[in-house]
């Protein structure tokens, strides 16, 4: 289970990340950048760890590339300046659609969830989406014939054991399920985006101020390759 942000903080002040600058005199600031640098590390890989676990309770977890694909670079220091990449790469499979299981899609008919900044533009079941939706439900069928439990299912357990008792053709359900998902659009999870308010927050800025012995600005900026559905 992904940390929360106190605790985080709290382990990287037992570790001595955060304290470790006032111990050590030598070389002082080559010590600060590498104190820092872990700090904002650790952040980083139970940030990552957050966006897997909500992503497995969102029932989101099929072919993997959402929960694989997300990963961090290293950090960079440079003139007091620190830069790290968290997300996916832009050339990855999951680069064109995970902010629209982040943030949903509005629906043609429902509207829903109204606060996306994506919509659906025609009431029509493309063959690229039903072809993708096909792949989908083959995964959760076979995923399912192989589960043995029955009680306290998680929320993609449940999706697999509704796929695998489909008698309908394959085809005609998933183009019935596209058509769906046109009319009543796909809901907003912020799989992603609660973790970066939670772990990139007042505290985290907090903590590596504390870390350089500065005041700090943190400025978050996105890359968003999507366009509306």
């Amino acid at each position: 289970m992904a940390k929360s942000q106190k605790q985080v903080q709290a382990e990287l002040l037992s570790e001595g990340y955060i304290d470790r600058r006032s111990r050590d005199s030598v070389d002082r600031n080559q010590q600060e950048a590498t104190t820092v640098s872990e700090l904002i590390a650790g952040y980083a890989r139970e940030f990552i760890d957050a966006v897997r676990e909500n992503l497995n309770k969102a029932g989101k977890v099929s072919t993997g590339a959402l929960a694989d694909g997300v990963d961090s670079g290293e950090v960079i220091g440079q003139g007091g300046k620190y830069t790290l990449e968290i997300g996916y790469e832009p050339n990855g499979p999951a680069a064109k659609y995970w902010d629209y299981v982040n943030k949903g899609v509005r629906g043609i008919i429902s509207g829903e969830p109204s606060t996306s900044p994506y919509f659906y533009k025609k009431l029509s079941a493309p063959p690229v989406m039903v072809e993708a939706i096909k792949g989908w439900m083959r995964t959760n069928q076979i995923a399912a014939r192989n589960e043995d439990q029955v009680q306290d299912l998680k929320a993609l357990q449940q999706k697999r054991k509704r796929l695998s008792e489909v008698e309908d053709p394959l085809n005609s359900f998933a183009y019935l399920t596209a058509l769906k998902i046109k009319r009543e659009g796909l809901p907003y999870t912020g799989y992603f985006d609660i973790p970066v308010a939670e772990y990139f927050g007042d505290q985290f800025a907090q903590a590596v101020a504390r870390a350089a012995g500065v005041d700090i600005r943190i400025a978050i900026r996105k890359f968003n390759p999507n366009r509306n559905a």
